[in-house]
């Protein structure tokens, strides 16, 4: 990382040698504040299994090494030297070393995405179980022939958390808008009444005597429909009918040729 740094305050000398248009402070300015870009880039990408403290501790390291190193090899015409002690501050210095760490722990937060961590508190439930059955479906219902009932019970188990007896500081609200309100969808979700159904028992029907199937009728009458357009053959059809030799199924002489003078019922076709 101070080696890519260096490599990048080199850069910009060799800019400024061959320099026509450009004002030297302009390259001064743009070369702090591309060597803190790349001690952020380096340090992000070396230490990224790393915590956030040491990657801008390594990112600022290397800044500090790459302005002194420019400052040696160009006589003080670029970087800072950190190695001399003055009498009075050296301003410029220090507005060079605050422009790198900017732009360094700029290149380090760049593209970072914060996760939201929510921690929800478990909170204390009253389970209260009701006796008394829920309308309409605890009420007991009688059978037609006012005999026979039929009950469900329901049990329902609503759970209300409990107050704390302190009250939250302003403060404390004002801080964590979010576990606020994410304590609130918990205190909601844990209101709600569970509903638990019991075993439903049929009653006896004492209809049963009417309630038979009626039974099947057989009928002396037969009829014959054509396989081939579906409508019911009469006795005297004006075409004519005809008759499979295998099935026996009866045809009209029309649908008979329509079909290639062969049954339409598919057991010729196997």
């Amino acid at each position: 990382m101070a080696v890519a740094a260096i490599v990048t305050a080199e850069v910009f000398v060799l800019v400024d040698v061959y320099n026509v248009f450009l004002p030297p402070e302009f390259l001064i300015w743009s070369s702090v504040i591309g060597i803190g870009m790349v001690c952020g880039l380096w340090a992000r990408f070396l230490l990224r299994k790393n915590t956030s403290l040491l990657r801008v501790l390594a990112a600022l390291i290397g800044l500090m090494s790459a302005l002194l190193v420019q400052n040696l090899i160009t006589n003080g015409d670029f970087g800072v030297n950190l190695l001399q002690a003055n009498s009075s501050p050296n301003w410029l210095g220090l507005a060079q070393l605050g422009l790198g760490a900017f732009s360094a722990l700029l290149a380090l937060r760049a593209w970072h995405k914060a996760v939201r961590v929510v921690h929800d508190q478990p909170s204390v439930a009253a389970t209260q179980q009701i006796s008394q059955p829920v309308r309409p479906a605890g009420r007991t219902r009688l059978a037609p022939n006012g005999r026979g009932n039929s009950t469900s019970s329901v049990s329902v188990t609503t759970s209300s958390p409990v107050r704390s007896n302190g009250r939250r500081s302003l403060g404390n609200l004002l801080s964590s808008p979010g576990r606020m309100i994410s304590d609130g969808f918990v205190r909601l979700r844990n209101a709600s009444p569970v509903i638990k159904r019991g075993k439903f028992k049929r009653a006896r029907s004492g209809l049963r005597f009417f309630n038979r199937a009626k039974p099947v009728q057989f009928s002396n009458v037969q009829t014959h429909v054509c396989p081939y357009c579906l409508e019911e053959l009469k006795e005297n059809e004006p075409g004519g009918v005809e008759k499979c030799n295998t099935c026996g199924t009866y045809h009209h002489a029309d649908c008979w040729v329509a079909g290639g003078s062969i049954c339409q019922v598919p057991h010729l076709q196997e």
